[in-house]
Protein backbone atom coordinates (compact mmCIF):
# COMPACT_ATOMS: atom_id res chain seq x y z
CA UNK A 1 0.00 0.00 0.00
CA UNK A 2 2.61 2.44 0.67
CA UNK A 3 4.89 1.90 -2.34
CA UNK A 4 0.98 2.16 -4.45
CA UNK A 5 0.84 5.47 -2.95
CA UNK A 6 5.02 6.50 -3.05
CA UNK A 7 4.27 5.99 -7.01
CA UNK A 8 1.63 7.98 -7.10
CA UNK A 9 2.99 10.63 -5.27
CA UNK A 10 6.55 10.40 -7.81
CA UNK A 11 4.42 10.33 -10.97
CA UNK A 12 2.49 12.95 -10.14
CA UNK A 13 5.59 15.08 -9.46
CA UNK A 14 7.24 13.97 -13.09
CA UNK A 15 4.06 15.35 -14.59
CA UNK A 16 3.90 18.40 -12.73
CA UNK A 17 7.94 18.86 -13.94
CA UNK A 18 7.48 17.81 -17.44
CA UNK A 19 4.66 20.95 -17.44
CA UNK A 20 6.47 23.02 -15.82
CA UNK A 21 8.99 22.87 -18.52
CA UNK A 22 6.69 22.82 -21.40
CA UNK A 23 5.12 25.86 -20.01
CA UNK A 24 8.66 27.79 -19.79
CA UNK A 25 9.80 26.84 -22.87
CA UNK A 26 6.65 28.31 -24.34
CA UNK A 27 7.20 31.89 -22.29
CA UNK A 28 10.80 31.75 -23.40
CA UNK A 29 9.49 31.63 -27.35
CA UNK A 30 6.48 34.08 -26.95
CA UNK A 31 9.27 36.78 -24.44
CA UNK A 32 12.09 35.97 -26.81
CA UNK A 33 12.30 39.44 -29.01
CA UNK A 34 10.62 41.12 -26.09
CA UNK A 35 14.10 42.83 -25.90
CA UNK A 36 16.62 43.29 -28.17
CA UNK A 37 19.86 45.25 -27.25
CA UNK A 38 21.57 47.35 -29.62
CA UNK A 39 25.73 46.70 -30.30
CA UNK A 40 26.97 49.99 -28.87
CA UNK A 41 25.40 52.87 -26.79
CA UNK A 42 25.14 56.09 -28.33
CA UNK A 43 25.91 58.84 -25.84
CA UNK A 44 26.64 62.65 -26.50
CA UNK A 45 29.13 64.41 -24.28
CA UNK A 46 29.03 68.47 -24.38
CA UNK A 47 31.91 69.94 -25.70
CA UNK A 48 33.37 70.36 -22.27
CA UNK A 49 33.12 67.26 -21.21
CA UNK A 50 34.53 65.69 -23.93
CA UNK A 51 38.55 65.27 -23.78
CA UNK A 52 37.73 66.42 -19.53
CA UNK A 53 39.82 64.60 -16.59
CA UNK A 54 37.25 63.81 -14.00
CA UNK A 55 38.14 63.49 -10.27
CA UNK A 56 36.16 62.15 -7.53
CA UNK A 57 36.68 63.12 -4.20
CA UNK A 58 35.47 61.01 -0.54
CA UNK A 59 35.43 64.63 1.49
CA UNK A 60 35.96 62.85 4.71
CA UNK A 61 39.09 61.23 3.38
CA UNK A 62 40.11 63.55 0.95
CA UNK A 63 40.78 66.45 3.57
CA UNK A 64 41.65 66.10 7.84
CA UNK A 65 38.90 68.40 8.63
CA UNK A 66 36.64 66.17 6.41
CA UNK A 67 34.68 69.11 5.35
CA UNK A 68 33.72 70.71 1.49
CA UNK A 69 34.80 74.52 2.78
CA UNK A 70 38.56 72.34 3.33
CA UNK A 71 38.05 70.85 0.18
CA UNK A 72 37.79 73.50 -2.04
CA UNK A 73 41.07 74.45 -0.82
CA UNK A 74 42.73 71.56 -2.64
CA UNK A 75 41.18 72.69 -5.99
CA UNK A 76 43.83 74.71 -7.28
CA UNK A 77 46.11 71.99 -6.55
CA UNK A 78 44.17 69.34 -8.33
CA UNK A 79 43.52 72.03 -11.55
CA UNK A 80 47.85 72.18 -11.17
CA UNK A 81 47.90 67.99 -11.35
CA UNK A 82 45.57 68.36 -14.70
CA UNK A 83 42.06 67.86 -13.38
CA UNK A 84 38.99 69.21 -15.10
CA UNK A 85 35.86 68.43 -13.42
Amino acid sequence: MKNKKFLIIGIVLLMLVFLYQQNEQKEMKTNSNRYTPEEYVKITHSECCKNATTYQINTRQFTQEGTFLSAEKQLPRLKELGIDI
